[in-house]
C-alpha cells in the first residue's frame, strides 16, 4: 500500500516536471524563432536595399586652369572710376544650397541630389566681377573686401557702390531659368534702385545646361549695370 503511494507521488512529480520542461522548450522556441527572423530582416535589409543616389553639385563660374584674376593693380592704374559691389543678397529659399524650380506661383521644389557647390552670393559677385571687368576697360571693378584703404582713400573722379538683391534665381516648369530682383546704385550724391527680370530659355535637358543659362542671365545683368552707370 505505501509502494503504490509513493509510486503514484513519483509519477505525479515526474508528470509536472514533464509539463514544465514542455513549457520552456515551447518558450525558447518562440524566442529564438523571433530572434532568427529579426537577423533575417537585418541581413536582407543591409543586402538588398538599393544605393542612395549621388549628390550633383555645380559651380556657377566656369572653372579654368588659366583665369585671369581681376580687381588687379593693373587695373586700378589704368582705370578713371571704380565699381563696387558692395554686398549681394537673396531671399532665404535661396541660400539652402539647393538648385530651386519654382512649380506654381506660390510652390517651390528643393533639389536635395542637385546643389550649388559654392556659396551662391559669393559665387555670383565673382561672376559679375569678372564679366565687368572684361565688358568695361576704364572701370575698376571689386567688391567691398577688394579695397584696401589706400583706394578707398584715393581721389578718383568717379566712385560707384552697387548692391544686389535676388528674388528669384530659379528653374521653371516652362523650360527657363529666371533671375529677378533688385540693384541700388549709389555715387557720392545719388542712390537709385533699379529692378531686373531676365529669362534665359533651356536649350537641353539637364542642370549642366540650366546653370549655363544662369552664366548667361548674369553677363546681361552686368550689362545692365554698367549701361546705367551715371556719367
Amino acid at each position: 500500500m505505501k509502494f503504490n503511494q509513493r509510486q503514484r507521488q513519483q509519477a505525479k512529480m515526474r508528470a509536472v516536471k514533464m509539463k514544465l520542461l514542455t513549457k520552456l522548450i515551447i518558450h525558447n522556441k518562440k524566442r529564438y524563432s523571433v530572434l532568427l527572423g529579426a537577423l533575417t530582416l537585418l541581413v536582407c535589409t543591409q543586402g538588398c536595399s538599393t544605393p542612395e543616389a549621388p549628390i550633383h553639385y555645380y559651380s556657377l563660374n566656369t572653372i579654368h586652369s588659366n583665369n585671369t584674376i581681376v580687381g588687379s593693380p593693373k587695373d586700378v592704374n589704368n582705370s578713371s572710376a571704380e565699381l563696387v559691389i558692395r554686398d549681394v543678397e537673396m531671399a532665404d529659399f535661396l541660400k539652402t544650397g539647393s538648385l530651386v524650380m519654382q512649380v506654381g506661383a506660390h510652390q517651390i521644389q528643393l533639389s536635395e541630389l542637385h546643389r550649388w557647390a559654392d556659396k551662391l552670393p559669393r559665387a555670383i559677385t565673382l561672376n559679375l566681377i569678372k564679366h565687368m571687368s572684361q565688358s568695361q576697360n576704364n572701370v575698376a571693378i571689386f567688391t567691398k573686401r577688394d579695397l584696401t584703404k589706400q583706394q578707398k582713400t584715393n581721389n578718383i573722379a568717379k566712385r560707384y557702390i552697387v548692391d544686389v538683391f535676388f528674388e528669384q534665381f530659379t528653374l521653371s516648369t516652362d523650360h527657363q531659368t529666371v533671375i529677378s530682383g533688385s540693384y541700388t546704385l549709389q555715387t557720392t550724391s545719388t542712390k537709385t534702385r533699379h529692378y531686373f527680370n531676365i529669362r534665359q530659355p533651356l536649350t537641353q535637358d539637364g542642370y549642366d545646361n540650366a546653370v549655363q543659362q544662369f552664366q548667361y542671365s548674369l553677363n546681361a545683368l552686368s550689362e545692365k549695370i554698367l549701361s546705367e552707370l551715371p556719367n
